[in-house]
């Protein structure tokens, strides 16, 4: 598993802050262009940092085929620049409400969050999405804190934390049931994280430990899951679809 490359990707496209307001003018140009009809605008945002001026515009490819994941959501197409060729990029960001919860996919990696979106915001969730290049299978992920939920085509498998310290155990413990134990690396086994995801909700207290590499000592973690059931839903949904 891959963790520290797909978490990278996302958090960079997850928190990133929007760019200069778009002006009527400008949103009108953009409205007339090709490429947002094709993809089907319903509104834009600039990542460019300054205003938007008559270049030619470039899609980024979709990883969803321009189809969207909730029936319910809107396309935000996103404008930054290409400065090698002098051209835009445009891009759409999924952006739906589920059970009341703000979650945003970005569909040129498949990557997005589910919650406010900020630093200071505790209880939300990333995720994203890779496919292997030889046998095309996909592995997704979930993160909050120090815990990661994966899904491949043999379901889920749970971690804990990252950059582990060598032969030293990881823990997580739901409620005040007695702490599971992990395998090498963090990891539960199958049969472990099976279980304990279909028992997962909103409603648990979770807390995860695990020893870093190369501080030598216990970190704690309490992991925000007042999302995690729409959380849950959105990773099946991407993973199904990507």
């Amino acid at each position: 598993m891959r963790k520290v490359l797909m978490i990278s990707v996302l958090c960079s496209s997850f928190y990133a802050n929007a760019g200069d307001p778009l002006s009527k003018k400008e949103i009108n140009w953009l409205k007339s262009t090709n490429e947002a009809k094709e993809l089907a605008c319903d509104s834009f945002s600039n990542s460019v940092y300054s205003k938007i001026k008559p270049l030619k515009i470039e899609k980024e490819k979709s990883t969803f085929n321009g189809k969207k994941i909730f029936s319910n959501s809107k396309f935000i197409c996103d404008v930054k620049m290409d400065y090698k060729n002098n051209t835009y990029k445009m891009s759409v960001i999924e952006d739906v409400h589920i059970n009341g919860v703000n979650t945003r996919i970005y569909h040129s990696n498949g990557s997005g969050g589910v919650g406010n979106g900020d630093s200071t915001d505790k209880e939300s969730w990333l995720f994203g999405c890779s496919k292997d290049k030889m046998s095309d299978d996909v592995t997704c992920y979930l993160n909050n804190n120090d815990l990661y939920i994966y899904k491949d085509k043999n379901g889920y498998l749970i971690s804990i934390g990252r950059n582990h310290f060598p032969s030293k155990d990881s823990f997580i413990r739901v409620n005040e049931e007695s702490p599971m134990k992990s395998g090498e690396k963090g990891y539960l086994d199958r049969n472990e994280s099976k279980s304990l995801i279909s028992r997962l909700s909103s409603k648990d207290t979770v807390t995860t430990r695990y020893v870093e590499w190369p501080y030598d000592r216990s970190k704690d973690s309490d992991v925000g899951m007042a999302n995690f059931d729409t959380a849950k839903q959105v990773l099946d949904k991407v993973f199904e679809n990507y």
